[in-house]
């Protein structure tokens, strides 16, 4: 859970729960954004994001309360999907590994691609990586001719 002071010098430094993979990425200008309507908020809590709003939750709590917000968030992404004619059911898992899929297609390595969604073993990216498409792998192919 992203906390305010994950939050120095522009970067989020974090580290994930769920694989303990460390994190240190740019704040770009449309994530600055959202972050600056949650801090407008003044919130009594140490965490970015409303979903843990108190600050005294047991770990159990703290669980039930992180599924019901997830829930909830990829409800609302299916409803986003079903209006942008998205036939995919979003889902935060969806977004996750499409932002993986994009960044693969649009050249970059896989292993910078791996540090990014904080995993500590480059093969777990690239199990759930989208293969390239048949064209995709014709084009490369066809530039060992020009060697």
């Amino acid at each position: 859970m992203c906390i305010s002071t994950d939050i120095k010098n522009n970067r989020i430094d974090y580290t994930r729960s769920k694989t303990k993979g460390k994190f240190n990425l740019e704040i770009i200008d449309s994530a600055q954004k959202i972050l600056d309507y949650y801090r407008e908020q003044k919130r009594p809590t140490k965490y970015v994001f409303p979903i843990l709003l108190q600050e005294n939750l047991t770990p159990v709590q703290m669980y039930y309360r992180k599924q019901k917000v997830l829930k909830s968030y990829n409800l609302r992404l299916k409803e986003i999907g079903k209006l942008a004619g998205v036939e995919a059911k979003l889902t935060t898992y969806v977004a996750r590994h499409s932002f993986a899929t994009i960044l693969k297609l649009s050249g970059t390595p896989i292993e910078k691609i791996s540090e990014m969604m904080g995993h500590a073993d480059v093969r777990i990216t690239m199990s759930y990586l989208k293969e390239f498409s048949n064209e995709d792998l014709d084009s490369e192919n066809r530039k060992f001719l020009t060697l």
